[in-house]
């Protein structure tokens, strides 16, 4: 995949075009006994941030708590607002999944809104995810120096009467999808997925790619899993 910020005709190549003819991206990069298809996906800049998030509009719910609704968490006096993914269990405790940046140092406490009432849900667990080298989570792929962001945060729930399993506009969830190197191929690409976020609502979308490089500093290179698109486009 090649991200382009404007998108060009052909003939605005060479010398009475706009662009050199060493700016053209290829159609494919040949190497050696293999050829490498390029898509090029016109991807124009956002240079300007939303409007702030008002709690206020928000919905909360008023019979159990679950994923998909709202999380709040204050730090250094300012206050934040971010979404349960889900509930998860080590077999033992009960938590709820949320990103690590959101769930912050281990116990630190998070709150939400139930019935109308701000209401103290629990605290960051100390099992978190954060950077984790390439190679380790992919056993045996290459991957010197490159990383996955995993940020993954675990709120230890206070009290599990409160809860349901369910995620608010998603409903019910399936099995656990188990990826590893061994299953983990490209018939995976175009899988549609599904989401919920409380400031965004519901989203829809599909596998798009793998392994999209978003980042690049100081010799260390950094990667998403997977690359969602719309299910559309």
């Amino acid at each position: 995949l090649v991200f382009v910020s404007e998108w060009a005709d052909v003939s605005d190549f060479g010398a009475r075009g706009k662009y050199s003819p060493t700016d053209f991206v290829p159609k494919a990069i040949y190497l050696k006994k293999k050829i490498v298809p390029v898509c090029v996906v016109w991807a124009s800049l956002v240079e300007t941030a939303g409007p702030p998030i008002d709690p206020l509009t928000l919905k909360y719910p008023k019979l159990s708590l679950s994923g998909g609704y709202p999380v709040h968490t204050r730090v250094q006096e300012v206050d934040h607002v971010a979404s349960i993914g889900c509930l998860v269990t080590d077999g033992h405790t009960v938590y709820a999944l949320t990103n690590q940046h959101v769930a912050g140092r281990p116990k630190e406490v998070l709150s939400s809104v139930l019935d109308g009432k701000s209401l103290k849900i629990g605290h960051s667990s100390n099992k978190q995810l954060g950077r984790l080298p390439f190679e380790k989570v992919y056993n045996g792929w290459p991957g010197e120096n490159t990383y996955v962001n995993a940020d993954v945060g675990l709120i230890e729930i206070n009290d599990l009467r409160q809860w349901s399993p369910a995620i608010y506009g998603v409903g019910k969830l399936g099995p656990l999808e188990d990826l590893d190197v061994n299953n983990f191929t490209t018939n995976l690409i175009g899988c549609p997925v599904r989401a919920y976020g409380c400031a965004s609502g519901r989203l829809f979308g599909r596998i798009a790619a793998f392994f999209y490089r978003y980042r690049a500093v100081g010799g260390f290179e950094y990667v998403a899993d997977f690359l969602i698109g719309s299910r559309t486009d």
